[in-house]
This record gives structure tokens, C-alpha cells and sequence, in this order.
């Protein structure tokens, strides 16, 4: 009788012992996930640490951006550099086209006049200032940038220009002026529920174009004074290229 208690029992036991084993399995098998992810949810309280401590400096943009002597290479690239001893100055109320084959540089240039690489040699001088880790955010906050492919979530389009923005805080008429310099409020104005419509994961209740310029309009929205674009007006038609280009030429000097 007793065995006959033992056997039973572990026979009862049998289902519970499985779940643990699948449990375990289970954790075993994203245990590696979970070591990737972690450093990056602590990666922002980090940031805002190191902010808080850090002596974070003002940063203004009222003459020019200078570049003087960069050499920037890819790690396990030191042969072949993407930049060499190069120097640029960009004029306040100007504009400038970088043009160039394929993996000739020109992202990696704007990444770096962006702050989101650091140069092995040479300065960022901003008006005379430079571009170090300690005034990198206070420099973004000046700055504008629409890249070659647009995000945009599954929500409204006013939220998706204001992106980032508390839904509550969102500056309608902000939004509107900007839309109109994008060459987007007419598309938006035909929807039935104009700015509150939503695009879709991904944008995919808009075309090409259409989602082009709401990225060109959320990077307008924060009034930047300086506008990084990186082949942003290539999905849009001629005609409606020229208007947006038209539109950014007028805001010089605003």
C-alpha cells in the first residue's frame, strides 16, 4: 500500500513536474533575449543620470556651422576612410546639397554634423563652439531631421506630426502651419476627420508621398533652426517636390 501511495502520487505529480520543465525550458530559452534587452531599459535612466551630473552646456546657432579637418572611419575600416581631412562651413539662412554615389558619405556627414558620431579626428564648431558629448542634446533640440524612410505609428495625424508629443499638449494650429508648409493640409483637410484620421501601422492607409511629407511636417513642427533632410523629398513627384522645396527656401531667415 505504501508503494502503491508513492506511485499514485508521482503519477498525480507527473502534470505539475511537466509545467515546471516547460517553465524552465521557457526561461533557458529567453534568457539570452532578456540579456540584450535589459542594458537598454537602463540605458535611458542612465542617460538622464549622466545629464543631471554632467555639466551640460548651452548651446546657440546664430552664425555657422563649421567643420574643420574630420577623418571619420568605420571601426575594422581604418584602410579606408569616409572622410578624410575634410572642412566645411554652412552659413546661417543658407542651404546646402551634398550630392554623391552610393556609400560616397553623405549620411555618415550629416550623422556626424548631427552629433550621432563622433569624428576620430577634427571639430564640429558651432558658431565657434564645439560639438562634444557634454552639448549634443542641446544642439538636437535646434535641429530638424527627416531621414529617407518615415516612421509613423498607428495613431492620428496630428499625432504623428506633434510625435512625441502628449496628445493633450499638442499644438493644433502648430500643426496645421506646418502641414500646409509640407504640402500635406489639403489631403488631410479631404478626410472626414481631417487631422484626428489615422494612418495605420506604419503609415499603410497612406502612399509614399504622403507619409514623405508628414515626416518633413513633424520635423518642421518643433520650429528648428536648422533642417537635416537625407533624400527626403525622393518619393514625391516633381511637382509637389518643387512646392515643399519652394516652401523650406521661404523659411529662411524665420
Amino acid at each position: 500500500p505504501v508503494l502503491g501511495l508513492y506511485g499514485f502520487a508521482a503519477y498525480r505529480m507527473l502534470p505539475a513536474a511537466q509545467n515546471i520543465y516547460r517553465a524552465i525550458s521557457q526561461i533557458r530559452f529567453s534568457e539570452r533575449v532578456l540579456a540584450v534587452l535589459k542594458p537598454e531599459f537602463t540605458l535611458e535612466k542612465n542617460n538622464d543620470k549622466n545629464i543631471e551630473n554632467s555639466n551640460t552646456q548651452a548651446l546657440k546657432f546664430e552664425k555657422s556651422i563649421t567643420l574643420k579637418s574630420i577623418s571619420f572611419h568605420y571601426p575594422n575600416k581604418e584602410q579606408h576612410p569616409i572622410l578624410e581631412n575634410f572642412s566645411l562651413e554652412i552659413k546661417k539662412n543658407s542651404s546646402l546639397g551634398i550630392v554623391g554615389k552610393s556609400g560616397s558619405g553623405k549620411s555618415t556627414l550629416m550623422d556626424i554634423i548631427l552629433g550621432l558620431l563622433q569624428p576620430q579626428q577634427g571639430q564640429v564648431l558651432i558658431d565657434g563652439v564645439e560639438l562634444t558629448e557634454h552639448n549634443t542634446i542641446p544642439w538636437r533640440d535646434l535641429v530638424g531631421y527627416v531621414p529617407q524612410s518615415i516612421y509613423l505609428a498607428d495613431k492620428t495625424v496630428a499625432e504623428n506630426i506633434a510625435f512625441g508629443v502628449p496628445k493633450a499638449e499638442i499644438d493644433l494650429e502648430q500643426v496645421k502651419y506646418v502641414a500646409r508648409l509640407a504640402q500635406i493640409d489639403d489631403f488631410i483637410q479631404s478626410q472626414l476627420a481631417g487631422y484626428h484620421t489615422l494612418v495605420g501601422e506604419r503609415g499603410v492607409m497612406l502612399s509614399g508621398g504622403q507619409r514623405q511629407r508628414i515626416g518633413i511636417a513633424r520635423a518642421l513642427y518643433k520650429n528648428p533652426q536648422v533642417l537635416f533632410m537625407d533624400e527626403a523629398t525622393s518619393a514625391l513627384d516633381t511637382e509637389t517636390e518643387q512646392a515643399v522645396n519652394e516652401a523650406i527656401q521661404n523659411l529662411n531667415g524665420t
